[in-house]
């Protein structure tokens, strides 16, 4: 295939993807996490107490054109993914790949696990692989042969995007600076270019360095529980690795994963075009192997490794090829994207229309779904029934906090409980429930919580029976994943 041919196909596979996905992220409700940066857009700031706020600022320039509206919320982040595609396609042709292999690279990267809910969800992963993935551009520009005058001022502006969007974004630079001083890298170690960039993209994201020190807290937050979970014992925390490895080589697809190793094992660093792939891969995914026996990992934290890691299968392929070797051929590689390809798809359809069977609630009465799919369900009918209810409500947790404003929610709150509501719910605080009766919202299983975090009903309030009284369909058995329990606090 012709670089051409493969330049159209790139641009239709991102505009038929780009599609799909504007479809349902207006058709699938918010999820708690995305309602949650939607409270953070209401009040526009430097700092938050989880992430940087380049993911709260995409949403309220979404909801300003868009409205306070599921796509709305999500447009901005539907457009950035939806450029990963041709992003991770000039990347792949940078690095040397045939402009068929870099069309492959681009498709397994834009219809991925990871690529689709970046193209999808609105969280701080999207903004932050984007930027990851300009700066990689720029460094694979700089490593080849014809360097242009763009190609360090698009890796201090993917650093700084990145940096404004997740602490994960830190890791970029360091990639840089490892290529930068290994052999790889020599041709530039002494020009001034490389180490402006260096300076320029971390200072561009300083405001919000400085915010958060100042108060924000996202940084002390994410090392606290991203580096240390007490009260693990050695099994878990042996446990915790293997989670980590399992995980992504199931966001890979087994077959895409042999590629990823094959490159990694040989990293051949004197290549600067190579080792620019193989450091962006490499560091991310070890430094959270590392963490990962200290804290209970999200399978999301190595997210932009993905985008190395597929451009490297995609160059192991290549140089497999030209030595002849049998899993290169052509048949090993399309059943590997086809597997990628038909494992994402079947998770669209899920997203869509729940057809898998992953509820394990039992029909437990007043407990939703523990489909993880259902996160992006139910959340606007929760709340209408319990208006219908009336009985005095209390959320457990920043999520339905989050939902509950962004539903609109026009019930009755119980004391103690109404202050995130009414303010945005910025924060994690807990809830303290004044005396009396009120119903209580936690996550049912199927509503993981980031970094292990459980929900608890305050300590001191005594869990009441349902009773006698009759309770609207849309509790007793609730479409979104939430357990209701009636409390009594003294």
């Amino acid at each position: 295939m012709d670089s051409r041919r493969a330049a159209v196909a790139v641009a239709l596979l991102a505009l038929t993807l780009g599609v799909l996905h504007l479809v349902m992220a207006g058709a699938l409700e918010l999820s708690p996490d995305e309602a949650y940066y939607w409270s953070w857009a209401q009040a526009p700031a430097l700092a938050y107490p989880d992430h940087p706020p380049l993911c709260a600022w995409l949403v309220a320039l979404g909801t300003a054109v868009g409205g306070d509206t599921a796509l709305g919320v999500r447009w901005p982040f539907v457009l950035l993914g939806t450029l990963l595609v041709p992003l991770v396609f000039v990347a792949g042709r940078r690095a040397g790949l045939r402009p068929g292999l870099a069309l492959l690279a681009a498709a397994a990267a834009g219809t991925s696990l990871l690529g689709s809910a970046a193209a999808l969800l609105a969280t701080p992963d999207t903004p932050l692989a984007f930027g990851w993935a300009v700066g990689l551009v720029g460094l694979l520009g700089a490593a080849g042969v014809r360097p242009s005058r763009l190609d360090w001022p698009l890796v201090a502006a993917g650093i700084a995007v990145a940096c404004w969007s997740k602490l994960t974004g830190v890791l970029l630079p360091v990639v840089v600076a490892a290529w930068l001083v290994r052999p790889a890298g020599a041709g530039w170690r002494r020009r001034p270019q490389p180490w402006l960039a260096l300076a320029a993209g971390p200072a561009a994201a300083a405001p919000t360095f400085w915010a958060d020190a100042a108060g924000g807290g996202a940084t002390g937050f994410q090392l606290a529980h991203g580096l240390w979970s007490p009260g693990l014992s050695f099994l878990e925390r042996v446990g915790n690795l293997g989670a980590y490895v399992g995980a992504q080589l199931g966001l890979l697809t087994p077959l895409l994963a042999v590629g990823v190793v094959v490159f990694l094992v040989r990293p051949r660093l004197g290549e600067p075009s190579r080792a620019a792939v193989w450091w962006s891969a490499l560091l991310p995914w070890a430094a959270f192997l590392l963490a990962a026996p200290l804290a209970a990992p999200e399978a999301n934290w190595p997210g932009v490794a993905h985008l190395g890691g597929l451009l490297g299968a995609a160059l192991a392929v290549q140089e497999a090829q030209r030595r002849g070797a049998r899993w290169s051929r052509t048949g090993w590689v399309a059943a590997a994207l086809a597997l990628a390809v038909a494992v994402s798809a079947a998770v669209h359809v899920h997203l869509a229309r729940p057809c898998l069977p992953l509820d394990r609630s039992g029909g437990e009465p007043f407990v939703g779904s523990t489909d993880p799919a259902a996160r992006l369900h139910g959340w606007e009918a929760l709340v209408r029934a319990l208006e219908r209810q009336g009985d005095a409500v209390c959320p457990g947790w920043y999520g339905a906090v989050a939902l509950l404003r962004f539903h609109r929610f026009r019930g009755s709150v119980a004391p103690g409980c109404a202050g995130g509501i009414a303010g945005g719910g910025r924060g994690r605080g807990e809830p303290r429930p004044a005396p009396g009766v009120a119903l209580w919202l936690e996550p049912s299983a199927g509503l993981g919580l980031p970094g292990g975090f459980a929900v608890r009903a305050p300590g001191n309030c005594v869990e009441l029976p349902p009773g006698p009284a009759s309770w609207d369909p849309g509790l007793a058995r609730p479409a979104a994943p939430v357990r209701l329990r009636r409390l009594r606090c003294p």
